[in-house]
């Protein structure tokens, strides 16, 4: 065993080490270990010269464009580029003073901390809203309750109702594609499984088919309709809210249209995320059936559900959009970071913007 270790190679504190067929995909790391940690013999080991380069620096000088740019030409071989030290080596960065480094270093670091913050409380939200959920869709509004009954999945409080989705809801699966949808000379935009997430709708590319008159009055989306994925993410939905002027669904999703004002989609949305995000039994039992889960349209009428009264549904609507919005807002601020440590790093890495050693980080 102890001639096989005596093959490895080690890696100092902020010596850096990487995988040269792995390179041009980011397999690359400085080590922050306070001893030294063993790499593969196949690996390349290297560290700044002392007095000309500073770790820290360089750590933020491959996450830019420059580095990125040289590691996707570089190297030899056809079917697995590798990029020994030699051919890194030949690089070519502006390199500023070793003080300036630092100040940039630090900089980008305290962004980088700001970020790390941010996507720690995303995290916590994250566990927060599904104890959340599963708390108001199965106990109700806390404190309001003392009897309870039981279903098929556990006890829900004993005046709500339980009833099958399809008595509440009309359900409808979109149009096909097909050839002639693809020719068609009416064209209109149609929403697809890639469009649908978890409470919101991606129309950043929204694809278009034809529709016959017929068609249009059939599959046509109004207001307050809950889309949800009937194949791969089974039960994954968001509720339309006429972001565009007109559109319409493909066969891949189901449309829940309320019956009756007994329900709402808004409730709707958070029942089917608790049933196929968080306890996870239906989409078990979907895996187990077929390589791509499905859900059906019968298997979608015959979902049994629980339900309040409209004021109680309100009330717990209120309470998750709140904690979405919540979720909503610190992911916005971690866009934000992102693109200004983003845009700070180019600036400051290729020596369009300068700092001073003594200069105060942003």
């Amino acid at each position: 065993m102890a001639d096989k270790v005596d093959r490895y190679k080690v890696v100092q504190l902020d010596q850096f080490a990487y995988n040269p067929m792995r390179l041009n995909i980011g397999s690359i790391a400085r080590s922050s270990a306070s001893g030294a940690v063993l790499v593969s013999p196949d690996y390349e080991v290297f560290r700044c010269r002392e007095g000309v380069c500073d770790p820290e620096w360089l750590d933020h000088l491959r996450g830019g464009p420059t580095w990125k740019s040289f590691v996707e030409r570089a190297g030899s071989g056809s079917v697995r580029v590798r990029i020994y030290y030699t051919d890194l080596a030949t690089l070519e960065v502006p390199v500023p003073p070793l003080g300036e480094q630092r100040k940039i270093a630090a900089i980008l670091a305290s962004i980088d901390d700001a970020i790390e913050a941010t996507q720690a409380v995303l995290d916590q939200l994250a566990v927060v809203k599904q104890a959340m959920m599963a708390d108001l869709l199965t106990r109700g509004i806390p404190g309001r309750h003392t009897r309870f009954k039981q279903t098929e999945i556990g006890e829900v409080p004993e005046e709500w109702k339980v009833k099958l989705c399809g008595d509440v809801f009309d359900v409808q699966l979109g149009k096909m594609m097909s050839v002639d949808a693809r020719a068609g000379a009416n064209q209109l935009p149609y929403l697809r499984n890639e469009n649908v997430y978890w409470h919101s709708l991606d129309l950043s590319d929204v694809a278009t088919m034809h529709f016959d008159e017929r068609e249009r009055a059939k599959f046509r989306l109004r207001r307050g309709d809950l889309l949800a994925c009937e194949g791969r993410h089974i039960g994954r939905c968001a509720i339309w809210r006429e972001e565009l002027d007109e559109c319409y669904f493909q066969k891949a999703l189901h449309r829940l249209r309320a019956k009756s004002d007994e329900v709402t989609t808004d409730y709707m949305q958070h029942f089917m995320m608790l049933r196929f995000n968080i306890m996870g039994d239906l989409v078990a039992e979907a895996n187990s059936t077929s390589t791509i889960p499905h859900l059906p349209r019968e298997k979608l009428l015959a979902l049994p559900m629980w339900f309040p009264p409209r004021t109680e549904q309100d009330e717990i609507v209120a309470s998750l959009e709140a904690m979405t919005e919540r979720v909503r807002s610190e992911q916005q601020s971690l866009a934000a970071l992102t693109a200004t440590k983003s845009a700070l790093a180019a600036a400051l890495l290729s020596g369009e913007v300068r700092v001073t050693p003594d200069a105060e980080a942003p």
